[in-house]
């Protein structure tokens, strides 16, 4: 009878040794599989995202076009939520003053223009904080721009012969009274004439936006800083 061999140990670590060089294959070819799935799904990933942020800053750049005038970020639109946008002077403004945010604009009967801003004067009640305007800027006339220089023009009253009765009268309030320009008193000048300027008021800010580079003469602030709006149109794109 015959009676098969049993195999030696070295055979049986050879044979150990193939099946763990196959297991280690499968393992292997598994995990390359596995991998060039989430390779896969990465990229379909990335590629969707990438065709979102397109989309986002196709529809961030068809919306800045709104709000941007001339290479600057303005944070509204130019003759309809900038005010005085489409003029050189304020003088229009209504008698009971312009509100835009926190600043206000008013003109008084005696063609003085008074700058204001919203500001906490105290504190109320339980703690709540009380606000009130405070006048940071008053001039004795209009505030105009002049080709490249801000200020504003000097108001006189015109000789009482040329004034209404109403003026004329010896009550203590007199009214329509007329005046007449007494020159033009500069408060800063841009120095450059090939960038257009912008008045406007608008979101808690009055004053003069140069053109091209941003700076923006603030009248509350009686200096010029640096663009006072901002937006994901200065940070995303190259707006100013």
């Amino acid at each position: 009878m015959f009676t098969k061999r049993e195999a030696t140990q070295e055979e049986k670590n050879a044979a150990a040794a193939k099946l763990a060089e196959a297991a280690a294959a499968a393992e292997a070819a598994r995990q390359a599989e596995a991998e060039a799935a989430a390779e896969a799904q990465r990229n379909r990933e990335a590629q969707a995202q990438a065709q979102r942020d397109a989309q986002a800053l196709a529809t961030l750049k068809d919306g800045c076009k709104n709000v941007v005038w001339n290479n600057v970020f303005v944070d509204g639109r130019v003759g309809v939520d900038v005010a005085y946008a489409n003029g050189k002077s304020i003088s229009a403004t209504p008698p009971a003053g312009m509100t835009k945010g926190n600043a206000k604009v008013t003109v008084t009967t005696a063609k003085k223009t008074i700058f204001s801003k919203r500001e906490q004067t105290g504190v109320g009640y339980r703690g709540v904080p009380e606000y009130g305007w405070r006048s940071k800027a008053e001039y004795d006339g209009i505030a105009k721009i002049s080709g490249s220089k801000v200020g504003y023009i000097k108001m006189k009253k015109k000789p009482s012969s040329q004034q209404p009765s109403s003026c004329k009268s010896i009550r203590p309030r007199k009214s329509n009274c007329q005046f007449e320009s007494d020159g033009f008193e500069e408060l800063h000048d841009f120095n450059d004439t090939t960038k257009p300027l912008l008045l406007m008021h608008h979101k808690g800010y009055t004053g003069v936006m140069q053109g091209e580079t941003g700076e923006f003469y603030s009248f509350q602030d009686k200096k010029v800083i640096s663009n006072p709006y901002s937006g994901d149109c200065q940070t995303k794109l190259d707006y100013k």
